[in-house]
Parts: C-alpha cells; structure tokens; sequence
C-alpha cells in the first residue's frame, strides 16, 4: 500500500523542512514525488511533525516483576506514541535478565504484548560469563560497575577483566566507581533530601499563599500537600541533621 504523507514538517539529517513523503509497504518510497505519482491514501499533515522512527537505546520498563508499574504492553504504547518504533530494554527487572533463558522470555511476552520492535540486553554479573559468552538474541551485554540492583553489581577487577576479554557482543556499562559512590553517598544523599525538602516545602509554601483560602477547599488540597512535606522533613530525618551531616564533612575536607 502506498501513502502519500503531505505538508509534513519533516525532520531531515540537513535540517527541518515542509515536504511530502511516499510510504511504500514499510519503506519510505520518495520525499517530494511527482505531482502525478499515483497513491492508495492521503493524509494530510499540515501542522505536524513527521520524523524517522526513534530508536530508545536505554529504556528500563518493568515487565516481569513489576507490573504494577507498568507492563510491556503500556510502555511499548507509550514509545508508539512518542515516536520511539525501537526500543532496547535493560536487565535489572526481577528476575535480572541474567540468562539466556531469562532474555528468551522477554523476548517471548513482547513477541505477544508489544507495539514497536524491540530488544533486551543480557545483564553481567560476576559469574555469568559463560552466559554471556553464549548469548546471541541480545544486542549486547550491560555491566553495571557502579551500584544497581539484585546481583549485577560487577566491581571486582578480575571479573570485569574477564568480560571484556572473553565477550563478542558490543558492551554498555555504567561505570560509575562503586568505593567512591560510597565514600559519598552519605553526604550526597543528605544535600539532595535538604535541598528537596526545602525547596519543596517552599514552593507549596508559596502556592498556599498565592491561592489564599481556596488552598483549603476540597478541589486545591494545597494544604495536605504542605503538611506531607513537613511532615516529611520532620520524620524522614529532620533538615536540621542533614546539615549536620554536610557541614561534618565539608569541615572534615
């Protein structure tokens, strides 16, 4: 079936331009034919964007394990929407996609629930090397060498040597230096829960004043939203001691 895409706002390698495009089957047959080609539809895309479909190389979507989140089906939906026709999705679900046999069944739910093409890295661990070196429907192998979850945390130095050296397939990695993300992470985490909190309750602060009364009315519950901030200040570890544990280790530097 040929489609003849008009008036497009059409994103090229060179630039955006307003142009027509020729669909044919799933290829793009031509962009500006002939006044006189000859098509099965028409749309008209006056207005509209028309961009070559997306490819997601990172994605983390939740399906197995954590389908409340979300599903395959709901998140390939929402790469349709977005313009995204290919994703490739990474291991930390639960189970870890650790094993060929775990890929496999991914594969398998999105052969039956997705929207767009797809594909789902194999995940490292510290001994699955044998796994990795087998694997073959994956588009590559994915080393978390920073912290993440499950067992895929890959920071010691033989392993990660081993990997490298043994495997074919192309290799993602966060490389993030797991002692240092832990010298840190204490001091980081504090600053970052400071700086949420308070900015957090400022803003809502704020809303609460600008709306005046209305900040009590059952339709704008602003005031829920400020006391849930206080009271989050309050016992999920008070500001107060979060300085205190910045300001410990700025003065210890």
């Amino acid at each position: 079936m040929r489609i003849l895409i008009k008036n497009a706002t059409v994103v090229l390698p060179d630039g955006v331009d307003r142009r027509s495009v020729v669909v044919d089957g799933a290829q793009i047959a031509e962009i500006d034919p002939a006044p006189q080609l000859r098509v099965d539809e028409v749309i008209d895309a006056a207005g509209l964007h028309l961009i070559p479909g997306v490819v997601d190389d990172q994605v983390h979507f939740r399906e197995p394990g954590l389908t409340h989140k979300e599903d395959l089906a709901t998140a390939s939906r929402a790469c349709a929407k977005g313009g995204v026709t290919t994703f490739l999705e990474m291991p930390n679900t639960l189970p870890a996609a650790t094993t060929r046999a775990r890929v496999a069944e991914k594969l398998e739910l999105a052969a039956e629930k997705s929207l767009v093409n797809y594909g789902f890295y194999i995940g490292a661990t510290c001994d699955n090397l044998a796994e990795l070196k087998a694997a073959d429907r994956t588009p590559g192998i994915k080393i978390f060498i920073g912290s993440s979850t499950g067992d895929l945390l890959v920071d010691d130095q033989a392993a990660l040597e081993r990997i490298f050296a043994e495997t074919t397939l192309p290799i993602a990695a966060h490389c993030e230096d797991e002692t240092t993300v832990r010298a840190n992470a204490t001091r980081l985490a504090a600053m970052a829960k400071r700086y949420a909190t308070d900015v957090g309750f400022e803003v809502v602060n704020g809303a609460l004043q600008i709306h005046g009364g209305y900040g009590y009315l059952r339709d704008h519950p602003i005031e829920r939203v400020l006391r849930d901030v206080r009271v989050h200040q309050i016992l999920e570890g008070t500001n107060e001691i979060m300085r205190v544990i910045v300001s410990r280790d700025l003065l210890g530097n």
